[in-house]
């Protein structure tokens, strides 16, 4: 009996070619490249692929409502009133620290929260009553529209926005929890 290695013509061969198959990928290695470079691929798509315009407005009133919700919070927790102004570019947040009124009207205090796409139309409904939003916030003319007080409650409002046949709208009650719709028209 010969012993595997040893003398054997066929083993002494594979070993040879060994260091040339080791060179190449295997399928496996390959696959696992395949997977990834895919994964990549479609996280830069999702990254930079156009939005939808329902998709767009959706992710402002979130990002909007995301933070109202916390500064309102913010403000029940240090029992500081915070306040708000909508214009038909964006929305500001009046921080607290500054809430004088040579600061109020020198917009020194004023941080951008959100900022509207351009040609969005921008409605807002505050207390049930609609709310004339100037084109922009110019200095000695910030007026606040929106209020979370050191009690918790918050100004309860209906923001809309819309382009074209699609509109989404973000209902912010005085307590509990927000919502956004969106509505699209049929041509």
């Amino acid at each position: 009996m010969q012993k595997l290695g040893t003398g054997n013509p066929e083993w002494f061969g594979l070993m040879q070619r060994r260091p040339e198959l080791a060179a190449g990928l295997t399928i496996i290695e390959t696959l696992i490249v395949l997977v990834i470079a895919s994964v990549l691929a479609t996280l830069v798509m999702i990254r930079w692929a156009p939005q939808s315009q329902d998709t767009a407005m959706t992710n402002i009133l979130n990002a909007l409502a995301t933070r109202y919700a916390h500064v309102c919070e913010r403000a029940l927790l240090q029992g500081q009133t915070q306040l708000f102004v909508v214009n038909q570019e964006g929305v500001q947040h009046i921080r607290p620290k500054r809430l004088s009124l040579p600061d109020i009207e020198s917009n020194d205090a004023l941080s951008d929260v959100v900022q509207w796409s351009e040609g969005w139309r921008v409605d807002l409904v505050v207390d049930g009553f609609p709310v004339s939003l100037p084109a922009r916030t110019a200095p000695g003319i910030a007026v606040p529209q929106l209020r979370c007080d050191a009690l918790g409650q918050r100004s309860p409002f209906r923001l809309t926005l819309g382009t074209g046949g699609h509109q989404a709208q973000l209902t912010m009650p005085i307590f509990g929890p927000w919502h956004i719709t969106t509505t699209q028209r049929a041509n």
